[in-house]
């Protein structure tokens, strides 16, 4: 399988800001520094030279320089005082093996001193996961809420699964029935509604031609989602967040 890189959340937020990354001048003060990371929200700055970036001034570095030197005048200061060395990684960087400089650090530079390409933060980095792997389990949590609903709605579900499936077993050699609710796949959550209406909620029957389509593009956003990368791109979240909240809603 293929990795999640550092590259991947840099075009992920330039999605969001299409700006240059922010930095602060080698000549500029601390207090420069500190208006500067509090107007944009952010706990750290790269520090710029002519030569290219030198370094980063972060929040901890400033409280660093304050504690040593209680009387620090930072309106006066340079942030050579505060400038710490950060970590550097290329684009390609595999963002899981950057987990434990997270544990240290807050915050990589992406690129070169001569080129810097942009900042992830911890944050940045959580947030592309969750934004990633959220579809899967929002899948999951649908085929949970469909297998509560069978299960609460039957009297026998053992039962109810042999007799659903068992004339589509004898009929098609290339049809395997599930031994339980917790092997069932969407097809066969599509066929057990069918044929077991009555005993399931008024709700589906009512609305039987919108399950019937929901429960479809649910299945084909599922099938997207097992290509991984390329199928988080191209998913309908909205099916998915629809249907979640449906089948929540009939289990509730």
């Amino acid at each position: 399988m293929k990795f999640f890189t550092a590259g991947d959340v840099l075009d992920q937020q330039s999605e969001i800001d299409l700006r240059a990354p922010v930095t602060i001048d080698i000549g500029d003060t601390i207090y420069d520094a500190v208006v500067k990371m509090f107007r944009h929200n952010f706990s750290q700055l790269p520090v710029e030279t002519d030569e290219g970036v030198s370094g980063a001034v972060t929040y901890k570095s400033v409280c660093r320089v304050l504690r040593c030197v209680p009387d620090s005048n930072i309106e006066s200061m340079s942030v050579r005082s505060a400038r710490v060395d950060p970590k550097f990684v290329g684009e390609s960087q595999d963002i899981f093996g950057l987990f434990r400089t997270f544990a240290r650090d807050e915050y990589v530079l992406i690129g070169s001193p001569p080129d810097l390409k942009g900042i992830l933060t911890r944050y940045d980095v959580f947030y592309f996961l969750r934004n990633q792997f959220e579809p899967f389990i929002k899948i999951g949590e649908i085929e949970r809420s469909l297998r509560r609903m069978f299960v609460e709605s039957m009297d026998d579900m053992d039962r109810a699964i042999e007799e659903t499936f068992s004339s589509r077993d004898k009929e098609d050699s290339s049809f395997s029935a599930p031994d339980s609710v917790e092997m069932f796949t969407f097809e066969n959550y599509k066929m057990f509604i069918s044929q077991n209406m009555q005993d399931l909620p008024d709700q589906l029957s009512d609305e039987s031609e919108f399950v019937t389509d929901l429960l479809q593009e649910v299945q084909r956003n599922r099938n997207a989602l097992l290509h991984f990368r390329s199928g988080v791109d191209e998913i309908d979240r909205e099916v998915i967040n629809v249907a979640h909240s449906y089948f929540d809603g009939i289990t509730e």
